[in-house]
């Protein structure tokens, strides 16, 4: 991350963007290159396309960067898209929700996105998370065999997550989450 950060003033924007997806798709923790990054592309966010936007928010939200540092990403992001001057695809929205997720209730921060692009990126979340492993049927099954009541895929109204099971045990609901982190990183 050193030599990358030494020849940061050569990257263009998708290099950056790229660079940070990068090390965050392979969970390695780097601040100071985030860090560095983030406050060059400041400078150059007119030149990001909307893949490059939603990189550089899902990126930090992936390795837990300092989210004062994305602030000004995503009020550019919401500029862009009131001024209707981007079009998001579902996977960058689906990224976006996530960073969004990240930076308001890990962080505690206000939402920056537009509602309407918060309840888009929302929906394009949701419609996306649909895969059941079979370890997941088995222990569905088991449940099941034993008597209990079972619902699968059960949508967080808060957070638009996918919970694997909710078993009923007649006065309260226990979330089970059957595949953890493979539902993130798209293991099936």
């Amino acid at each position: 991350s050193e030599r990358a950060i030494y020849k940061l003033h050569l990257f263009n924007s998708q290099d950056m963007a790229n660079t940070v997806w990068a090390y965050a798709t392979l969970n390695h923790e780097a601040p100071e290159l985030f860090e560095a990054v983030l406050s060059e592309v400041i400078n150059k966010l007119d030149e990001c396309n909307e893949e490059d936007i939603a990189n550089l928010l899902w990126s930090p939200a992936v390795i837990n960067a300092n989210p004062k540092m994305v602030a000004p990403v995503f009020s550019y992001l919401s500029t862009q898209y009131q001024r209707q001057k981007i079009t998001l695809s579902r996977e960058d929205m689906f990224q976006l929700h996530q960073a969004s997720l990240w930076y308001t209730f890990e962080h505690g921060q206000k939402s920056l996105m537009p509602k309407v692009l918060s309840k888009d990126c929302l929906m394009a979340f949701v419609l996306n998370q649909n895969t059941i492993s079979k370890l997941q049927k088995d222990v569905v099954n088991t449940f099941e065999a034993l008597g209990y009541s079972v619902k699968e895929e059960v949508i967080c109204r808060m957070t638009g997550y996918s919970i694997d099971a909710v078993i009923d045990l007649k006065n309260y609901e226990v979330a089970v989450e059957v595949d953890g982190p493979s539902h993130f990183i798209g293991y099936k």
